[in-house]
């Protein structure tokens, strides 16, 4: 009898050798790993596909043949939507994006890092080490708050969004999340906000976190002067950089609506040198490095979803075409 086929088209080299250390998947299935371009022949050669999403899209439109799923290697779907037309039809084979509770942790981490840079002047830090200049009674006057009297604003709570909740939380932080629609709030978040209710939340802010999605919903969202309500709030950027253009945030840092900004996501990546971004003083840059995907996280996520297929089950976090996410 022959083996069920997983077949690896991605650049997380070490996926193989991960997905062997598991006596099961190494009994029962044979685990091929080809080059891109995939073309329309692997989806009647193989049962399932683990694939960098960027690999995936010359076959998203082809029927599904024997192949069952696709397991996608990133979280974010932008990559896909931005080479796809999906205004005429929809993808035909399921596809899934990464989920794991240490990639969401990876993501919580460097925004309470981002936090405590910003509370805590490192930048200034920084730039006074460059210069050996011992700036004590300056970082003394700007001084710093504990993270127990900050309040926290999260846009988009999703299993990244929910981390950031949780782990902030036990910081002693208040927290607050924008949602679609209102819910009470629990014993993560303090309150939940409607997009209705936006300026409201972000006036609220000491901290705002996107880690919203790209969609057309959320396109533009911070725009046209949408920091305006804030009162020198700290902006970290780790979902999508559709939210706002670098202008609408050098003019919230100008106005004083923004404290500092924390940037991982940008509208065009890599970040352009001529962009304004890289020497702004309250900016700092990161190119896109906030969370990053691990083989050992790609394994484990395409093995949870493969005993769940098995199961007759439908995998978990499948791209919805729709909602793009």
């Amino acid at each position: 009898m022959s083996k069920n086929r997983i077949t690896i088209c991605s650049r997380f080299r070490e996926t193989k050798q991960k997905l062997l250390q598991v006596e099961r998947i190494a009994n029962e299935f044979e685990i091929l790993e080809v080059e891109p371009p995939l073309t329309a022949q692997i989806v009647n050669e193989t049962d399932y596909l683990i694939a960098d999403f960027p690999h995936a899209v010359p076959i998203l439109f082809e029927k599904p043949g024997r192949l069952k799923y696709i397991q996608g290697t990133w979280a974010g779907i932008n990559t896909i939507t931005t080479k796809l037309d999906l205004s005429l039809k929809k993808p035909k084979i399921p596809m899934t994006r990464l989920s794991n509770p240490t990639f969401s942790q990876f993501m919580a981490e460097v925004a309470i890092s981002a936090v405590i840079g910003i509370e805590r002047n490192h930048k200034l830090m920084r730039t006074s080490q460059d210069n050996k200049e011992w700036n004590r009674d300056r970082l003394k006057s700007l001084g710093y708050r504990p993270l127990n009297e900050l309040r926290i604003g999260i846009l988009g709570l999703g299993e990244i969004g929910q981390k950031c909740a949780q782990l902030f939380k036990g910081l002693g932080c208040t927290v607050i999340g924008l949602v679609n629609r209102p819910r009470n709030g629990d014993h993560t978040v303090d309150r939940y906000y409607a997009r209705g209710e936006l300026p409201e939340m972000l006036s609220s802010c000491d901290y705002i976190i996107n880690i919203l999605p790209s969609t057309k919903e959320t396109d533009n969202i911070l725009s046209n002067d949408a920091f305006s309500v804030c009162k020198n709030a700290g902006f970290i950027n780790i979902g999508r950089g559709n939210v706002c253009s670098e202008q609408d945030i050098i003019r919230g840092l100008d106005a004083g609506w923004l404290s500092e900004a924390f940037l991982d996501v940008f509208p065009v990546e890599p970040l352009p040198p001529q962009s304004p971004l890289w020497t702004h003083p309250k900016v700092t840059v990161s190119p896109h490095v906030a969370g990053i995907p691990r083989a050992d996280e790609i394994a484990d996520c395409f093995i949870a979803n493969l005993t769940k297929v098995e199961n007759g089950e439908d995998p978990s976090n499948c791209i919805d075409w729709d909602k793009l996410y």
